[in-house]
């Protein structure tokens, strides 16, 4: 799955790879695999892959919760990249296995194979995402290394630690 703000670009042409040249893949070696794309605008940005095979568009989540407890790998492949993606981190922090390109993992201390999987090519995106569906072993370590990640570097408390330290050290 991929949840975003469809009205983004970034977002919205993430979206357009994931449906039409990564989806197509994972589709092929695991026929009965769904793919649920949310987020704001979803429907009037997205209709055109609305007769896409597997696929489901939903324009309204009220819980990213929701959203992260119906996927089993969320797949995020940006174009570009502006900092850190929430998105990832919310999939992590929610236990969801992510496959994304250097783009989407950018800003993470994530360890490409435990953490996520990063690549750039489609057909390697998508052998990667029917790896983890296929294994869920592999998927079960992924989603622990991960969300011990964020838990124990980009916890709330963690971050008000560093920058209070930083405070210091510029107050002398």
């Amino acid at each position: 799955g991929l949840i975003g703000s469809m009205h983004w670009p970034p977002s919205r042409s993430a979206a357009d790879r994931l449906i039409t040249r990564i989806w197509p893949r994972v589709r092929a070696q695991v026929p009965s695999a769904r793919l649920l794309v949310a987020g704001w605008n979803a429907d009037r940005y997205l209709s055109a892959h609305l007769d896409t095979p597997g696929l489901e568009l939903r324009a309204d989540v009220p819980h990213p919760r929701d959203f992260f407890s119906q996927v089993g790998v969320m797949v995020y492949a940006p174009s570009r990249g502006s900092g850190m993606k929430i998105k990832v981190m919310e999939a992590m922090a929610f236990g969801v296995p992510v496959v994304t390109t250097a783009e989407g993992i950018e800003g993470l201390a994530a360890e490409p194979g435990i953490h996520a999987h990063v690549a750039d090519d489609d057909g390697v995106m998508a052998d990667h995402v029917v790896g983890l569906l296929r294994d869920r072993a592999a998927a079960e370590r992924m989603r622990q290394a991960a969300r011990a990640l964020i838990v124990d570097d980009y916890n709330p408390r963690v971050v008000v630690d560093q920058m209070l330290d930083v405070y210091r050290e510029v107050a002398g």
